[in-house]
């Protein structure tokens, strides 16, 4: 559960680097430009990844817990 919650979170974060990098304006510099370009086209598969962790997160949340004070 935890590892499934750090996912989202990861997933989280790279989704608002991305978005912010996707949406600049494009300028006179080859490099920026080049990384914006790369933002937007990773952007669509950092957010189905991020839909399929908080998906699988929330099943997690549902299942019941195993009992583990034997």
């Amino acid at each position: 559960h935890k590892y499934m919650e750090a996912m989202v979170n990861d997933h989280q974060r790279m989704e608002d680097l991305l978005e912010g990098r996707a949406n600049e304006t494009p300028n006179n510099e080859p490099l920026e430009n080049g990384v914006n370009q790369w933002a937007k086209k990773t952007l669509p598969s950092v957010q189905h990844h991020l839909q399929m962790a908080q998906q699988l997160e929330d099943r997690l949340d549902d299942a019941p817990r195993p009992n583990t004070t034997q």
